[in-house]
C-alpha cells in the first residue's frame, strides 16, 4: 500500500541540446596534405622520372653536352576505405540529434585515422605501402615491379636512433638535424613533415 516515485525526474529533460562532445585526437585525416592522392577506379601507372641530371657549363658557342634522363614506373591499384554504421530509421527519426549528421562525421573520422595509418603502416596488401613498412623492409619484395625505380636497402641507412640522455640539448637537436638528411626530398615537394605521437 506504499507509494513509490522518482523525483527530480525533469532535470533529466534538458530545455536546450548541447552538441556532442567528440574526442579530437583522431580528427580526419592529418597526412593527406603530405601525400599525393589521386582516384583511380582500378589499376593505374605512376610515372617516375629518375634522378635530374646536372647541366654542364660551357662557352657560349661550344658543342651542347648530352644529357641522360631515365623514367620508371610503379603500377597502383584502386581500393578503398569505407565501413557502414547499422541504424534503424525508427531511432534515427526519434533522435533529439542529426543523427545522420553525426554518424557521417564519425564515418569521415574513421577514413580519416584509417587512412593516416596505413600511410605510416600500410601493408601494401590491399593498401598502399607505408613509409615505416618501407624503411623496415630487409630485402626486395617479390612483387617490387621491374620498371619501378632500383630498390634500396633503408632500414640500416635511414633509421637511426639518437639517444638524449647522453646528450646535452644542444647535441641531441644537431644530432637530430644531421639525422634529417637522410630523408631525402627526391620525388616529392621538398617538404618534410614530423610523425609522431603526443607523448613524443
Amino acid at each position: 500500500g506504499q507509494q513509490r516515485g522518482v523525483s527530480g525526474a525533469e532535470l533529466t529533460i534538458p530545455e536546450v541540446m548541447l552538441e556532442i562532445l567528440r574526442d579530437n585526437a583522431n580528427r580526419y585525416s592529418k597526412l593527406l596534405p603530405h601525400v599525393t592522392v589521386k582516384n583511380v577506379s582500378g589499376k593505374a601507372r605512376q610515372n617516375i622520372t629518375g634522378t635530374v641530371p646536372e647541366a654542364v657549363w660551357t662557352e657560349m658557342v661550344a658543342t651542347l653536352n648530352e644529357l641522360d634522363i631515365s623514367f620508371n614506373q610503379v603500377e597502383v591499384d584502386g581500393y578503398k576505405v569505407a565501413g557502414y554504421v547499422v541504424i534503424p530509421n525508427s531511432i534515427k527519426d526519434d533522435s533529439d540529434l542529426d543523427l545522420s549528421a553525426e554518424i557521417m562525421d564519425a564515418l569521415g573520422q574513421g577514413i580519416g585515422y584509417a587512412t593516416d595509418k596505413a600511410i605510416l603502416y600500410g601493408t601494401g596488401t590491399k593498401m598502399p605501402t607505408g613509409i615505416m613498412t618501407r624503411l623496415a623492409q630487409t630485402s626486395k619484395p617479390g612483387d617490387w615491379n621491374t620498371n619501378a625505380p632500383a630498390w634500396g636497402d633503408l632500414h640500416t641507412s635511414n633509421i637511426i636512433t639518437i639517444n638524449p640522455a647522453s646528450l646535452s640539448a644542444e647535441e641531441f637537436f644537431a644530432a637530430l638535424i644531421r639525422a634529417t638528411g637522410k630523408a631525402k626530398s627526391n620525388y616529392s615537394t621538398g617538404a618534410k613533415f614530423w610523425a609522431m605521437n603526443e607523448s613524443t
